[in-house]
């Protein structure tokens, strides 16, 4: 049974076929989502040490020792390496998907290859989409909340239809024009999904913390570091589901506006 829809689907079909697609391949994609996830982690705290990373995602920085001046540097240059390799593994993740898509199976290498090569294409295209969407944040804030519904599916314009820097950014403002509260809806789902997940492990662990609190026993950085390494776990398998969800909803927003296009052609006016 082909994974892409051949006509436009309801919303919740859209969602239905999209979390199929997910937990049938999640296993395959793995490897990929724990790269994605890990790999930038373990780039801060090989570069800022194991204390001053998790001292500064606690607010726990001893800040009468540190040396700002070295700190900036290593952060800085970690945060490059960092969205760099995150890009690639990301990447790596929607070639992968597109492939099981698509019904051509593509190996993790040949994966981790196609993402390498479009690594920095790929990376310029999410620094114009968060200018786009900072832009129009300070222009009055709502004309960025449509930027970043409008470009968001970018990754999948560019690994599924070659669309280039520009092109895909193009592409997806296209495809989701006209359909913009119907992409929002679809999306949000598993934002909110992350949301409450991350909240119950982040109230599990403050119960923790309260109860050491009263035992005085209270280690915030202990704590600190076993409530990122339960995110980070659950991260691991939840990234996968954006990159399955987007590609589903990029194909019905395809088959939308062929068929509106169709439509017109037949009724003699042009497509918006």
């Amino acid at each position: 049974m082909p994974t892409l829809a051949s006509q436009p689907q309801s919303i919740g079909k859209v969602l239905d076929d999209g979390f199929k697609f997910y937990l049938s391949n999640v296993v395959k994609i793995l490897p990929l989502s724990f790269l994605a996830v890990v790999t930038p982690v373990i780039v801060f705290i090989l570069f800022l040490g194991v204390d001053t990373y998790f001292g500064l995602s606690s607010g726990q920085l001893d800040l009468a020792t540190t040396d700002f001046s070295q700190l900036a540097a290593s952060f800085g240059l970690s945060v490059v390496i960092a969205m760099i390799l995150a890009v690639i593994f990301y990447a790596a993740m929607f070639y992968k998907l597109t492939g099981e898509a698509q019904q051509r199976s593509i190996g993790m290498g040949g994966s981790l290859g196609l993402g390498l090569r479009a690594a920095i294409p790929l990376l310029i295209t999410g620094i114009l989409y968060s200018l786009a969407v900072g832009l129009g944040m300070v222009l009055l804030v709502i004309p960025g909340i449509i930027l970043m519904v409008s470009l968001v599916l970018y990754m999948p314009a560019f690994t599924m239809d070659n669309a280039g820097i520009i092109g895909s950014l193009k592409k997806s403002h296209d495809l989701v024009w006209g359909n913009w509260w119907r992409t929002l809806l679809i999306l949000s789902v598993p934002v909110i999904i992350l949301i409450v997940i991350m909240g119950g492990f982040g109230a599990v662990i403050a119960a923790f913390i309260g109860y050491s609190v009263t035992q005085g026993e209270a280690d915030i950085l202990q704590y600190q570091i076993m409530l990122e390494v339960a995110q980070y776990a659950v991260n691991v398998f939840l990234a996968p589901l954006f990159p399955a969800l987007m590609i589903i909803l990029y194909n019905d927003l395809k088959l939308r506006k062929e068929g509106a296009d169709l439509d017109a052609k037949i009724g003699g006016t042009p497509s918006a």
